[in-house]
Parts: structure tokens; C-alpha cells; sequence
């Protein structure tokens, strides 16, 4: 009976066998085979936000041992589609392209014979472009008096009313003010009223 060897470590090993057959021949044979390192995922580089339509920043993946495929979901979860070409430790903004909603990316990593692992998962948020929407409409009081209320629709992003004296330059933030709906005081000079709108990043 042939002995058992064990081999824990990876590389590259050759066997040689003899055996001898009922009529006292012995034969030869050498075998050559290969103990691959399990895989390691590694670490991919951190979460993004950007804004509807931009590019993300590169993802970098460290630590890993295997082969990589890239691939993205636009769940979190399944299904995983590879990306094409998308084998380096890095995914490239190219590779990722202009983004319109939230995209997660994830590597897969495959070490010669072993079993695939993955990454842990990046997130990259995607903002809705910011809009500004509509402001009621203009007013004409009389001095003293105390205009209506001025109201934002349409906009999508967190509001900031501001205001001027000019109506071209000299906007103030208005404490506080960040609802659709602007309240004002008394008036005794023309005034001018904006709101500016933000989503996200």
C-alpha cells in the first residue's frame, strides 16, 4: 500500500509513483500538481455619493489573492452582473460610467482551483439633480403693509430663502427659513425674495 503524504502548503509539487505489476515489472510515473492559496476578497474602497448623472470615483480593491471580476447590482442583492473588461484591482470611472440611480459594485475573486469569494460591497448613492421649482408670484403692497406668505413647488432638494435688496447681488440667507413656505413681516421698501435648492451633495 502506498504511504499517505500531506502537503498544507501552497505550490508546486511532483510525485513520483513506482509500481509493480503481478509479473514483476515496475513502472514509473510522475505526477506534478499545483496547492493554490484559498482566495481572499480583500477590501474594497469606501461608499460615494455624487449627483444624478456624474461619474464615481475609481474603486480600489486591496488584500486579495485570486483573480478579479468586477460586477454591480443595482439592488444590493441578486442578480450580479460582471462588467465587462472589469478585471483589474481597480474599476474605473469608465468602467462604471455616468450614473442616473443607485448602483452597488462588488469583486469576486478566484484563486486558481478554489472556491470564489467576494469583496464587501460598495454603495454608490446617487443625489436627483437639484431643481429649483417655482415661487409664487410677484407682489405690490403699500409701505407698512405685510405681504403673503411666498411658496415653493416643484423643487426637489432642501431650500435656503434668501434675500436682496437689488434683486442682482447682496442675497442673504434668511435664518431659519427652509420650508416651501416663506413667511414675511412687515415691508417698507422694495425687497426681493430667492430660494436656492441643494440636493444631496
Amino acid at each position: 500500500n502506498p504511504s499517505k503524504i500531506q502537503y498544507s502548503l501552497p505550490g508546486v509539487y511532483s510525485v513520483s509513483l513506482a509500481v509493480t505489476n503481478e509479473c514483476g515489472t515496475t513502472q514509473a510515473t510522475d505526477k506534478t500538481f499545483t496547492i493554490f492559496p484559498f482566495s481572499v476578497g480583500g477590501t474594497a474602497s469606501a461608499n460615494q455619493t455624487i449627483c444624478q448623472g456624474s461619474t464615481p470615483a475609481p474603486i480600489v480593491l486591496t488584500g486579495n489573492t485570486g483573480t478579479i471580476q468586477w460586477q454591480f447590482s443595482n439592488t444590493g442583492g441578486a442578480p450580479w452582473t460582471n462588467i465587462a473588461g472589469a478585471t483589474g484591482t481597480t474599476l474605473t470611472s469608465a468602467q462604471m460610467g455616468s450614473l442616473t440611480l443607485t448602483r452597488h459594485y462588488q469583486a469576486v475573486v478566484t484563486n486558481g482551483a478554489c472556491p470564489s469569494v467576494t469583496s464587501n460591497m460598495i454603495t454608490i448613492t446617487v443625489n436627483p439633480a437639484s431643481i429649483g421649482g417655482t415661487a409664487s408670484s410677484n407682489q405690490t403692497i403699500c409701505s407698512g403693509a405685510i405681504p403673503n406668505a411666498l411658496t415653493l413647488v416643484g423643487n426637489t432638494g432642501t431650500i435656503q430663502w434668501q434675500s436682496s435688496t437689488t434683486g442682482t447681488s447682496g442675497w442673504t440667507n434668511i435664518a431659519g427659513e427652509t420650508n416651501t413656505t416663506l413667511v414675511l413681516g412687515v415691508a417698507t421698501s422694495t425687497l426681493y425674495y430667492q430660494a436656492i435648492v441643494t440636493s444631496g451633495v
